[in-house]
């Protein structure tokens, strides 16, 4: 077994088996019987050499994965398209993807809805509809992938956040003080003006 077989749903599955309050052998047991679809009553009948072989070839997740980063990838004949250039996303897209970011604890359960806002189909535009998108990301997009794209992603993003907030604040402020200028403007009873303020 390698990354390239680990798909975002059973990464998810294994990081909520490391989460449980389970003994580390037990947790063991668990994680062998999820990834190889097998029957714990039957792994329990294994001898400890039998066992300890499975469990050794899962010892790559304990590791970091050092794989390529990915411009694009293909599932089920679609080319999906990585946004690496943080000057290329939308308003739209930074929204998202701070609102999906903003509790740690849950990163990892929304990673696939995350590579939904990052990675959209060639020659689409972001629309903020991820759900589907998500959905066959997590069932089909795998962590050899998703690993290189999720790490490069958080970081730039923990960097960028301040900026982008800072930014956006900036901008919906002076798009209302030119909205309230334009009602000013153009809002006058008799003689007098309708008097608004900021």
């Amino acid at each position: 077994m390698k990354w390239s077989d680990i798909t975002i749903d059973k990464w998810q599955h294994i990081l909520a088996i490391s989460k449980t309050e389970l003994p580390d052998f037990s947790k063991e047991i668990e994680l062998v019987c999820y990834l190889y679809n097998l029957d714990g009553a039957e792994v329990l009948n294994y001898p400890l050499e039998k066992f300890k072989a499975l469990s050794s070839q899962l010892d790559f997740l304990q590791d970091v994965y050092e794989g390529d980063m990915k411009t694009s990838f293909i599932i089920n004949d679609v080319k999906y398209v990585v946004n690496w250039e943080m000057q290329k996303r939308t308003a739209g897209q930074f929204i998202d993807l701070s609102e999906l970011t903003k509790d740690q604890d849950l990163i990892n359960d929304n990673l696939h809805k995350i590579l939904a806002v990052i990675c959209i189909e060639e020659g689409s535009k972001y629309d903020g509809n991820i759900n589907e998108r998500a959905e066959v990301f997590k069932n089909h997009l795998t962590m050899d992938i998703v690993y290189p794209i999720a790490g490069f992603f958080l970081t730039v993003l923990k960097a960028s956040l301040p900026t982008i907030q800072d930014y956006l604040e900036k901008d919906i402020t002076k798009q209302k003080k030119e909205l309230l200028q334009m009602i000013k403007d153009s809002m006058s009873i008799g003689d007098g003006t309708v008097h608004l303020t900021n």
